[in-house]
């Protein structure tokens, strides 16, 4: 199963650990996980569990806008920038989209 997980949660919300477990369990059942971070989501680039998913396989995309609008980190390595447009794409091709939204 394709599963994408959509952010907009800050990292000082508890839905971002929720995610990043969900994320993990998710991986190790042989799902396909890919997270799309946007709003104040691009934030939780600053946190390491969040970004530690890249080495377990899960793909990560930033909204652009809202990581230049936030001033949140660049050129993270294993990072995608994206675009609203993109996330359309995303959520047309994956079985789940899962949204995190609190915070």
């Amino acid at each position: 199963m394709k599963i994408l997980f959509v952010v907009h949660a800050s990292p000082n919300s508890g839905a971002i650990s929720t995610l990043v477990n969900t994320a993990k369990i998710a991986r190790g059942r042989g799902h396909e996980v890919s997270v799309f971070i946007m709003g104040k989501g691009v934030l939780n680039l600053t946190r390491e569990d969040f970004i530690g998913l890249i080495s377990d396989d899960v793909q990560i995309t930033a909204c652009e806008h809202s990581r230049e609008k936030l001033g949140a980190p660049g050129n993270v390595d294993g990072v995608l920038s994206g675009s609203q447009y993109d996330l359309s794409v995303m959520a047309n091709e994956y079985d789940r989209v899962i949204s995190f939204i609190r915070g």
